[in-house]
């Protein structure tokens, strides 16, 4: 297990945040973690967008490897970002990425196409075809939707779909490779 800080997580006001406090916008790319800030935890899934004060003590677990792209970001920007005035709870308060991701798009498509030669989204598409590659070569009992489903999949056919065009083959030929 990971832990990105040991610091033990403290009940408080997010209100009080003081101004040009630094937060960080972390956008999860593969793997998935558990952050505990104040009273609040967040599930990071691949795909999932949070954003937390840096100024306050923080835990963050995950039981195997995780990529994340964190951007620090002032208080002010960050709650702006997430629709939100400034005594709202933000990790507390559930996000679409999508809409997050509106304002911020640009930066985050440039980043990952400057350490990837990707898209986001064929990084992220990848990251997740990985993690089935993986899971198929590992866990030859599991279903085929269960392995999508924890590789961040929505449906089993878009899974299918994907993991063709990256690898050439199907999910049941790559497993059939190794059992």
């Amino acid at each position: 297990m990971r832990t990105r800080s040991q610091q033990r997580p403290e009940p408080t006001n997010r209100a009080s945040s003081k101004p040009g406090a630094i937060h960080f916008a972390t956008f999860q790319i593969r793997g998935s973690c558990l952050i505990e800030q104040a009273d609040h935890t967040h599930l990071a899934a691949p795909g999932s967008l949070f954003i937390y004060d840096s100024s306050l003590p923080f835990r963050m677990h995950a039981d195997g490897p995780y990529e994340q792209v964190v951007v620090q970001v002032g208080a002010d920007r960050a709650f702006a970002l997430a629709g939100m005035d400034r005594t709202t709870d933000i990790l507390a308060t559930p996000m679409e990425c999508s809409g997050v991701l509106s304002a911020v798009s640009a930066f985050f498509t440039q980043l990952a196409h400057y350490q990837t030669d990707y898209t986001l989204m064929d990084y992220l598409r990848r990251a997740r075809v990985e993690a089935a590659q993986n899971l198929l070569r590992n866990h030859p009992t599991k279903s085929i939707s269960h392995i999508s489903r924890e590789a961040g999949f929505n449906d089993e056919r878009s899974f299918y779909r994907t993991f063709r065009t990256i690898t050439g083959m199907t999910p049941n030929d790559y497993r059939e490779q190794f059992h």
